[in-house]
């Protein structure tokens, strides 16, 4: 070609660039609604070199972009047999460029419309090309899912993910219905690989994209850590939601990375982004300036890391409390023993060397407060260590030696409470056996020992400075808290001592000594307050005068409440105790010199004024358990002795002489009442009846009886009687008496009774008897004799005129010839079962038929049927035996008959 010609032709070549170009900057310029697809295949080609340079500018516009995604479509809707693998590939390196551009995405990253932008206009465009190239590719659906992930990847390799679009990617990649899916043993690696690389191996393929897959793990652990640890995003309702979807698809992508032998486990992702949390959390603690503040002020150091432990302690229990749902999602990942051990192993190894450095040089000079600070960071380190204890306990953790980190006398100091455990648990039991010589146990005593031990150890450091009075109160806060410490540990194991072998008023003496044992730690403390403090030089500080006054006022107040306790515990048992004392006499017996002894072991064990207090509030509870069980022996129906020993064992007990108020008078006055009427003898009963009734009673038969005791023997003469026709009006009075003793040591005596007059108003005995008597019957006083004026009817019958009673307190016990018997006029009457001017005999004698009580019973029964006409069948039989007896007697007198 000669040089014209090659002029010719470049300039028709320059001629045709300047064209296209005028063309293409028409287009760039002009109205982006034209219809592309009218335009010829170069110049299509051309628009997508435009569009392509375009998108890489910084100073691209929204709308701009907007535009040129809509043009992009339409470009790429051409068939794959109209775009040559050249457009592909221009293609596909554009939408690289176009999603990993870093200004674009910053960009993005300023405006409100980022995500209407990337998911529902940018992403669609990239997935549309996708397709496209994919199609001319014959890739698979599942395959440009693959791809779509490690498109992902790259794009946010350096930015914050955005859980929306990761959301959005796995559901795309992890769709159940997508049956291909399912089929896909190897994955795309990224855009660049896969369309320059044809030879690409199936194994470098799988790497490349599970190297991708690993990054965006990471990137989520990220995430999904700060999540966590900054408690979550409020703003964001649904993230909850979106969170539990996650779960689910990375264990559904681990499942898949195992079945290709590749280790892409989210949990060591996620431990690796939780621990630089940590340690970037405890850097906001513990800073170089605080590293270099330790020889200088060794408080300060100190106090920053109790913050530091205070913060995690909160942070991980209000973590664990807010995603508790999401940790049991996470059960395979055991993400809160994960986090736990993080955190144990970063504050281990950021505070514990610190701890060493600050508290080893300990001594005189150093200022209580630090050593105070100290303290407080131990207990921090100990809450936050149980927490590992109690739920993590297949785990080496590093916290579980936070002891060895504080100098060994600390420890002994901090440990004291758990010394006095061990002194109150050791002490001997049976102590209480020794009641006369006890004052208090060696508990008490090795307590305070210990408690004086602290006084001494806090006694070395320097007390003065400007915070002096914030580290004295401390001291004695101290000293008083653990004086309290040892009081309630040894209620509680008094509390629960429920020893089987304790006699009834075993807990009582028990009560007696633990109060002995709380009054001499506060006379100990009152002397520590008194005597020693002064070397603290606080002794005029009104806040330490505060703190021992309220400390001394709890003391009084336990001291109280043990005895109002313990007393009210013990009443069960001093109910039964009672009762088994009012069933027996020797109970009894015993049950009253076991309760003066017990007053007695009180009134040693303790002072003055807390044996009046233990006094008074035994009164009170004895005053409201005495009616109950009255009442409750009433309804059981208990015998006469009951009552009787009971009212005996109330009158050694009102001995106590303690005052008695408002309120009980009317419950002591009806209990008193109801138990002397009740813890009468029957005979007693009948005799108060007698005598009640006969003073009403003017016109009545009499006799006139002679009765003395002489040499244990009981006498009675019988004289006459007076006045029957008061009580038989007509003249046909066949009239005797009948006499027995009455009272339950005179069962066993028979009933002797006069002969019979006839046809007499006046009859005259003159008879005299005699009964032998025991040495417990000749002390009855409270027995009676009953007398029963009575009269024979014809065919043998009998009925009961009237009855008289003589009390045994009456009849005279004869010594001397100068003393006379006993000569009396007893009336006869018939006695009533009414009542009569609120006297209550007739109540308990019904009662003590109820009880079985033999003589009771039947003096009431024959006053039930003395007035009561003779029935037929009885009149009849009466007959029948007449007859028989007459028979009987006139046999004999005839002779027998030789037949």
């Amino acid at each position: 070609m000669d040089i014209a010609t090659e002029n010719k032709q470049e300039t028709s070549d320059n001629s045709n660039l300047q064209t296209e170009t005028k063309e293409q900057e028409e287009i760039s310029t002009g109205d982006l609604e034209i219809d592309i697809k009218m335009l010829p295949k170069q110049k299509k080609l051309n628009l997508f070199n435009e569009i392509q340079n375009s998108c890489v500018q910084q100073n691209i516009g929204e709308e701009r972009k907007l535009k040129i995604a809509s043009y992009m479509r339409e470009t790429l809707s051409l068939s794959a047999n109209e775009i040559n693998e050249n457009v592909q590939l221009k293609a596909l390196t554009m939408l690289e460029d176009f999603f990993t551009y870093h200004d674009l995405i910053v960009a993005f990253a300023q405006h409100e419309m980022k995500q209407k932008i990337w998911e529902k206009d940018l992403s669609n465009f990239a997935y549309e090309i996708l397709e496209i190239f994919a199609k001319s590719k014959g890739i698979t659906d599942s395959y440009i899912l693959y791809a779509r992930w490690a498109a992902f990847v790259e794009i946010y390799d350096s930015e914050k993910i955005d859980l929306n679009i990761f959301t959005d990617i796995l559901d795309r990649i992890f769709d159940d219905n997508n049956e291909e899916e399912k089929e896909v043993k190897t994955c795309m690696p990224i855009f660049r690989k896969m369309v320059t690389n044809d030879y690409t191996t199936d194994d470098e393929i799988n790497k490349i994209f599970w190297q991708s897959t690993t990054k965006l793990f990471q990137k989520f652990a990220g995430f999904f850590a700060e999540y966590f640890m900054n408690m979550g995003d409020d703003e964001d309702e649904n993230i909850m939601v979106k969170l539990n979807e996650m779960i689910d698809l990375i264990l559904r992508v681990e499942n898949l990375a195992k079945e290709q032998n590749y280790d892409i486990t989210f949990e060591s992702k996620l431990k690796e982004e939780v621990a630089n949390l940590v340690t970037n959390q405890l850097q906001r603690f513990v800073n170089k300036d605080i590293l270099s503040a330790i020889d200088d002020d060794g408080e300060l150091c100190l106090n920053v890391l109790i913050e530091a432990v205070k913060f995690i302690t909160s942070h991980f229990q209000e973590v664990y409390k807010q995603n508790f749902e999401i940790f049991q999602r996470l059960q395979e990942y055991s993400f809160a023993k994960n986090l736990y051990i993080i955190y144990d192993e970063k504050i281990t190894e950021t505070i514990k060397p610190m701890i060493e450095e600050t508290t080893k040089s300990f001594k005189q000079e150093s200022q209580a407060i630090t050593v105070i600070a100290a303290i407080q960071l131990y207990e921090e380190l100990k809450k936050f260590s149980q927490i590992g204890t109690e739920n993590y306990h297949n785990c080496d953790l590093q916290l579980a030696s936070y002891e060895n980190w504080f100098p060994s006398q600390l420890i002994k100091i901090i440990k004291t409470p758990e010394l006095i455990s061990k002194a109150i648990a050791s002490e001997n039991d049976d102590s209480s056996n020794d009641f006369a010589n006890y004052k208090r146990t060696s508990s008490a005593v090795d307590s305070m020992a210990l408690i004086f031990t602290v006084k001494d150890f806090w006694a070395q450091f320097e007390n003065k400075g400007k915070r002096e009075d914030e580290a004295l109160q401390f001291i004695v806060n101290e000293l008083c808290r653990l004086t309290l410490d040892y009081i309630d540990k040894y209620m509680n194991k008094f509390d629960n001592d429920e020893s089987e072998s304790d006699t009834y008023n075993n807990r009582l003496i028990k009560m007696s000594i633990a109060v002995a044992n709380f009054q001499f730690v506060l006379e100990e403390l009152q002397g520590l307050l008194k005597n020693n403090l002064q070397e603290f030089n606080f002794i005029e500080s009104d806040n330490v005068r505060e703190i021992f006054k309220n400390t001394f006022k709890i003391i009084e107040d336990k001291m109280t409440t043990t005895i109002e306790v313990q007393t009210e515990k013990f009443m069960p048992e001093f109910q039964k105790w009672v009762m088994e004392a009012a069933a027996d006499e020797n109970n009894r017996d015993k049950f009253l010199d076991d309760f003066y002894n017990l007053l007695t072991n009180l009134e040693k064990n303790l002072k003055q004024k807390r044996f009046e207090t233990a006094k008074k509030i035994l009164w009170n509870q004895i005053i409201k358990i005495l009616p109950q069980i009255l009442d409750d022996a009433i309804n059981d129906n208990e015998s006469q002795e009951f009552f009787s020993n009971l009212k005996e064992i109330w009158l050694n007990l009102k001995e106590m002489n303690l005052p008695i108020n408002d309120e009980e008078k009317d419950i002591v006055a009806n209990f008193e009442e109801s138990l002397e009427w009740y813890s009468m003898e029957s005979s007693e009963l009948l005799y108060r009846q007698y005598e009640h009734q006969s003073k009403k009673i003017s016109n009545t038969a009499s006799a006139t009886v002679i009765c003395s005791i002489v040499n244990n023997k009981l006498k009675i003469e019988i004289l006459n009687a007076r006045n029957l026709n008061a009580l038989v009006p007509d003249s046909n009075c066949h009239s005797f008496i009948k006499f027995k003793p009455i009272h339950k040591e005179f069962n066993s005596v028979s009933s002797q009774q006069t002969k019979v007059h006839e046809n007499s108003h006046f009859p005259l005995f003159e008879e005299s008897f005699e009964i032998e008597l025991t040495e417990k019957q000749r002390k009855c006083q409270n027995a009676a004799i009953y007398f029963k004026l009575k009269r024979k009817l014809p065919l043998g019958t009998v009925s009961t005129l009237g009855e008289a009673f003589l009390s045994f307190r009456e009849i005279p016990i004869i010594t001397d010839e100068n003393q006379k018997p006993l000569r009396k006029e007893l009336s006869f009457i018939k006695l009533s079962e009414d009542e009569c001017d609120g006297v209550k005999t007739m109540t308990v004698l019904k009662y003590r038929k109820k009880s079985n009580d033999e003589t009771t019973k039947k003096i009431l029964i024959d006053m039930k049927y003395r007035d009561k006409a003779p029935t037929v069948d009885f009149v009849k039989k009466q007959m029948v035996n007449v007859i028989r007896t007459s028979y009987r007697k006139s046999s004999k007198l005839i002779p027998k008959l030789n037949m």
